[in-house]
């Protein structure tokens, strides 16, 4: 077994982070809040790594379960949330005060992570809620629009889990998720509280109908908020839905199997057809976003040790696809290129961005080679694996739709009516080269990925 000071590092290292976000503040040296958060981050990712291949189970602060699953996500996020920081610290006129948030809403990804009581899993998502409501506020002036739509989107989600959590409570005041499942006859009270937190985590994961103003939200903050919304909150989201429900279906999985079914093939068909009409580029991969959201449902729905498998799989593969696409689209819209017209040439104008943006595209469609390809095989056998074949075939339709829209943008890519170069910063450079250089690495060899996610999904069933 792994020692024991390391298992509550993991938890330590979050609330150092908001310590160190807070000091920073207060002595204003950003070069010196930069290294700090960077060193506990990579610390943090290190630790993860160690506990996932010793493995074990320990409750830390008596709140906290690190097991191979919670382990997995600390790794993920860690190197997520470095990616972020990395990106911010070059285009953040505030930086200092929004590590701050940044660190809140890493705090709040581990405790959902940890989490196995309820109540600690909600606190989680509001903390990732608020630190990002109030980045969106400190990055641009004029976002207070976005700011209050994704204040409407999260209150809504917040109030919706907070009404179901009350329903539980004459069934059991601990909120302990694993308790539910023993807490008698089938109770169609418990059975309502559970659909209304299904539908609070699906205002969060921007799943239909839940995700009116996603796009414009997306379209109006900066490109590393947005990179952070869609590559990491989503996916925070996503890993609530799989604790609780991943338990919970246990016993009720044929309620609940139908239910994430429908939802996922709205989802996909939604964001899909909504694409194909979009100009605005950031629209665009925000409908796109959303369709990929419907995909990784499908792992969910199928209420499986190889759905959730899938689904851990392609939550992983999403994130980095759309936070390197994000990055170059963010790095882009600093010199107004903002529409579909306007990457023309990309390739032409500098061969890394288009490159780049062609790999990250090409694997969101699911070309055999990349991450993304894995991740949407294992959906889709999942789902035949389960019975649920009509979720494969839906899946495939929308992939098949997706390749309309995103061959557009290739297409252009690789137009050569503007020869304009465009040079790229070295941190922006790094986050694109990590997360290209993830997606074809385990695009080519994703056996160590796949092995992850079985140990993950398979610890989250023996809780």
């Amino acid at each position: 077994m792994i020692n024991f000071n390391l298992m509550y590092m993991l938890i330590l290292i979050p609330m150092i982070l908001i310590v160190s976000g807070a000091l920073a503040i207060l002595h204003r040296k950003k070069e010196s809040a930069f290294i700090v958060q960077v060193v506990l981050l990579i610390m943090n990712l290190i630790f993860a790594i160690l506990f996932f291949v010793t493995g074990g189970q320990t409750i830390a602060f008596s709140v906290f379960t690190i097991y191979s699953f919670s382990a997995l996500f600390i790794g993920l996020f860690s190197l997520l949330f470095l990616l972020i920081i990395i990106l911010t610290y070059k285009h953040s006129m505030k930086f200092n005060y929004v590590s701050l948030l940044i660190s809140m809403v890493y705090f709040g990804a581990i405790a959902v992570s940890t989490s196995t009581s309820l109540i600690i899993t909600i606190i989680g998502i509001e903390m990732v809620s608020i630190g990002s409501i109030f980045m969106v506020l400190f990055e641009k002036r004029d976002s207070i629009e976005a700011a209050i739509k994704l204040f409407i989107l999260s209150g809504s989600a917040i109030a919706i889990l907070t009404v179901a959590l009350a329903l539980i409570i004459p069934y059991d005041s601990t909120f302990a998720i694993t308790a539910i499942i023993s807490s008698g006859p089938l109770n169609y009270i418990l059975l309502f509280s559970l659909l209304l937190f299904g539908v609070g985590l699906l205002f969060e994961v921007g799943a239909f109908p839940f995700n009116l103003w996603i796009p414009d939200i997306y379209e109006e903050v900066q490109g590393n908020i947005t990179a952070m919304l869609s590559g990491i909150n989503k996916k925070v989201a996503f890993v609530a839905i799989i604790v609780v429900f991943g338990i919970v279906f246990v016993r009720y999985w044929y309620i609940f199997s139908e239910f994430f079914s429908i939802i996922a093939i709205f989802t996909m068909f939604f964001g899909n057809i909504m694409a194909l009409i979009q100009t605005n580029i950031k629209r665009m991969f925000a409908y796109s976003a959303i369709s990929q959201s419907g995909y990784i449902l499908i792992g969910i729905a199928t209420a499986s040790q190889f759905g959730f498998e899938a689904s851990i799989f392609q939550i992983i593969a999403h994130s980095f696809m759309i936070i390197g696409t994000f990055a170059i689209v963010m790095l882009l819209e600093f010199r107004n290129i903002k529409t579909l017209n306007d990457y023309s040439g990309l390739m032409y104008r500098n061969g890394f961005l288009g490159f780049s943006l062609t790999i990250f595209i090409l694997s969101m469609i699911g070309i055999p080679g990349l991450m993304g390809f894995y991740g949407k095989f294992l959906l889709f056998a999942s789902a035949i694996n389960a019975n649920i074949v009509i979720l494969a075939i839906m899946g495939l339709i929308n992939s098949v739709i997706s390749v309309y829209y995103y061959g557009r943008i290739i297409s252009i890519i690789f137009k050569s009516s503007n020869k304009n170069k465009i040079f790229i910063d070295k941190y922006s450079y790094f986050v694109i080269l990590v997360a290209l250089s993830l997606i074809i690495v385990f695009g080519i060899y994703p056996t160590p990925l796949i092995i992850a996610s079985q140990l993950a999904s398979s610890s989250l069933l023996l809780l």
